[in-house]
């Protein structure tokens, strides 16, 4: 087994002073934060995290995206165990804790399909929010997409436009998606 341990000072985290980042082989991706050890895989690892991340996903974006029920979720990312092509969604645990969830999608804005792929359904569990989850599973899927020869990913956001620029995200367009004025961000490789 091959480890390429990074550690780095972490400046946005409020629990760790260092994160250190482990790639494994395996496809698992470690990060040991403040002596907590969290991994992040594809859901084909973990398929008992579907229901989880079908309710997340639900309770987030639910009520303002038109086919995000729970039957439409669990349905597409069971599709996706079976498939070995985008969408791609990981999970990040901690022993048997989910924390929190992010996809590469072919599309996740209906009105720029131009625009393709995109990191979406970024969710972290509100009991983890704060402490480098969230720029983990972020980091995780823009590496995941550059080894998929991916040149750029795009992402929408409604707030959180500087969490994503800490992460070198920059600035493509502002307009209006579901009823709101939303940033557009994108990523190139």
């Amino acid at each position: 087994m091959t480890l390429n341990p990074k550690m780095t000072f972490c400046k946005k985290c409020p629990v760790a002073r260092f994160c250190i980042t482990i790639s494994l082989q395996s496809g698992v991706f470690a990060v040991i934060i403040s002596g907590k050890n969290m991994k992040i895989s594809h859901i084909s690892k973990h398929p008992n995290a579907i229901p989880i991340i079908a309710n997340w996903i639900v309770d987030e974006w639910g009520d303002t995206a038109p086919g995000v029920n729970f039957k439409n979720i669990t349905t597409s990312l069971k599709r996706e165990i079976i498939e070995n092509k985008i969408p791609k969604t990981f999970i990040a645990f901690e022993k048997d804790r989910y924390l929190g969830t992010a996809s590469i999608f072919e599309n996740d804005m209906s009105t720029r399909p131009e625009l393709t792929p995109w990191l979406a359904a970024v969710y972290v569990d509100s009991k983890y929010r704060n402490k480098g989850v969230g720029s983990e599973l972020v980091k995780f899927v823009m590496n995941e997409a550059k080894s998929l020869d991916l040149k750029k990913l795009y992402l929408w956001t409604a707030n959180k436009m500087n969490f994503y620029q800490n992460l070198d995200w920059k600035f493509f367009e502002r307009t209006n998606f579901l009823n709101k004025d939303v940033t557009i961000m994108i990523y190139e490789f």
